[in-house]
């Protein structure tokens, strides 16, 4: 592909096991020659994902691969559980196996890809924290700017 890095969406539970899904992403890596990084995901009616809680996110963390965090995903998560651990966040934002950040902003609910608002979003200390200590960590905005 010529890119430096690729990201996927953490796949759906049902359709492989999480080392299934370490060994896919090893394979594509090979493939493509260069990282792939699992975007971590939210709760969703439309099916189960390996990393769409605070457990599957430290589960990430933990795993070894490359990650690419979306923020909003984030938020989806912190209004599902009631709350989210900083500490976690700023350890997802500020790993070398974070290969990108993505911005955008929702509802709480569902991802909506949203511009961000006005008043800076819970998120953006730790987002600015982990771009000052990694200056080549690629951020990017989502944001539907059209709506």
């Amino acid at each position: 592909l010529g890119a430096d890095a690729y990201s996927l969406h953490a796949g759906r539970v049902e359709y492989a096991s999480r080392d299934q899904l370490l060994a896919n992403v090893a394979r594509l890596e090979d493939c493509f020659g260069c990282p792939v990084a699992i975007e971590g995901m939210y709760p969703s009616r439309r099916g189960r994902f390996h990393v769409a809680d605070s457990e599957g996110y430290r589960w990430l963390l933990e795993s070894g691969a490359a990650m690419a965090i979306d923020v909003s995903h984030l938020h989806i998560v912190r209004a599902a559980e009631g709350g989210l651990d900083p500490g976690l966040v700023a350890a997802l934002l500020e790993s070398e196996r974070c290969l990108e950040v993505h911005l955008s902003h929702n509802n709480g609910r569902a991802d909506q890809h949203r511009p961000l608002p006005d008043a800076p979003p819970w998120w953006w200390a730790a987002v600015r924290r982990a771009v000052a200590a990694r200056p080549d960590l690629v951020v990017f905005c989502e944001s539907n700017l059209r709506r």
